[in-house]
């Protein structure tokens, strides 16, 4: 619903629809009445967005707060999301971490680490991006979906040793 008021001479209109805040000033009132009922549709219609004021930072700590204490893995996520924080790219808008950037991490990351870390790290990054554009609606895309993931390795067969064999079996009685 728009907001159209007089201010002196001229006419104050404010539309706010969907997290999205626009407002004008106008001549007449029919003015303002009108603008508020063509910008309200580009809204509903996706034709004007609010720009992002939000960082991964601001995401990362959300997250941290919000999401990760339900999951298992809590302790996990919290060591990577306050490691994430770190990272160059953490204070970028949110919009602004792009396919490229994330990219450039993981191939500075499979430097260091195995690729399985890096995939799950990826999972991880993705999970908080995800949350940003369904729940939080801070963005549109996801910008890990176009990352290439590295390879995962062969699982590994693990036999037991005849020392290891005895010992289960006593163990059973």
């Amino acid at each position: 619903m728009a907001s159209i008021q007089k201010r002196g001479s001229k006419w104050f209109a404010q539309v706010c629809k969907s997290g999205t805040r626009k407002s004008g000033t106008f001549s007449t009132k029919a003015q303002a009445t009108a603008w508020a009922a063509i910008t309200e549709a580009e809204i509903l219609s996706g034709g004007i967005k609010q720009k992002v004021d939000k960082t991964l930072m601001d995401a990362l700590e959300r997250y941290a707060v919000e999401v990760s204490p339900s999951k298992r893995g809590a302790r996990w996520e919290l060591i990577r999301v306050n490691a994430w924080k770190r990272l160059p790219f953490a204070n970028y808008k949110l919009d602004s971490v792009t396919t490229p950037i994330l990219a450039e991490w993981r191939d500075n990351r499979l430097k260091t680490v195995q690729p399985s870390t890096v995939n799950r790290e990826m999972n991880l990054l993705s999970s908080v991006f995800e949350q940003a554009r369904r729940e939080w609606q801070w963005i549109d895309k996801n910008p890990t979906r176009d990352v290439r993931r590295p390879p995962q390795p062969k699982h590994r067969e693990r036999i037991f040793s005849k020392t290891e064999q005895n010992a289960i079996v006593e163990a059973l009685g």
